[in-house]
């Protein structure tokens, strides 16, 4: 039950994410943040929205008043170097 909850809120965030990529203008990458991304998922939907769009990604989400979050990229891309 815990893992099918994980697996949809995940899915929320990616599906979410994705929406916001496609109205930014991606240039070398994307920084997408919301207060409600659940911080235990960004990592993956980061992983999933840099393979949608083929850029590097970082999502972040607020928890106890911080912003935390994940960044990815692409293969063969180092996210240090962008």
């Amino acid at each position: 039950k815990m893992n099918d909850d994980r697996k949809m809120i995940e899915q929320e965030v990616e599906k979410r994410a994705v929406e916001k990529g496609k109205s930014i203008n991606l240039g070398n990458g994307l920084v997408i943040y919301d207060e409600n991304y659940h911080i235990g998922v960004v990592g993956i939907a980061a992983c999933r929205v840099s393979e949608e769009f083929g850029v590097p990604v970082i999502i972040l989400g607020k928890h106890n008043g911080e912003w935390k979050g994940s960044g990815r990229s692409p293969y063969g891309m180092n996210i240090k170097n962008i």
